[in-house]
């Protein structure tokens, strides 16, 4: 695997695990860590499934409707 040019300390984990992305309106159920979710609609948004040791949730991880 080639080694990210820059990646956050937090992420790093993640990297070595094999992502599923899932694409539709709403949240997958039941969501991993890593997990990857493009919401089609309404606004094309890219989500993370992440946790930050206190909780779980899904983050932006990109600008809207890139």
């Amino acid at each position: 695997m080639a080694r990210p040019l820059f990646a956050h300390p937090a992420l790093a984990p993640m990297l070595t695990q094999s992502m599923t992305l899932v694409i539709g309106p709403t949240a997958p159920t039941n969501p991993q860590v890593g997990q990857l979710w493009w919401r089609s609609d309404p606004d094309g948004q890219l989500y993370v499934y992440y946790d930050d040791g206190t909780s779980q949730q899904w983050v932006a991880a990109s600008a809207r409707g890139v």
